[in-house]
């Protein structure tokens, strides 16, 4: 149903197996469903942070913070 979701998850998991320090935070999507795949896909790993949809002040100093960004929007 979520392809594009459920192929992110699945990077996020390949690059945390890489590099196990990596801290990950996932700002999830406003759909109930979204969220719900990626709870159900990453939400029992130790190292990443599942965020509820964040304002876009609070996600322009996410983006700040970060050493990588990865986006299905074409805004990021």
């Amino acid at each position: 149903l979520y392809e594009g979701i459920h192929l992110a998850c699945e990077a996020i998991k390949r690059i945390t197996k890489l590099h196990p320090r990596l801290e990950v935070k996932f700002a999830t999507h406003v759909n109930p469903e979204v969220q719900k795949a990626v709870r159900d896909e990453l939400g029992d790993m130790a190292h990443v942070e599942l965020l509820p949809p964040v304002k876009y002040d609070d996600f322009i100093a996410l983006m700040q913070g970060a050493k990588l960004i990865m986006s299905d929007s074409g805004g990021i």
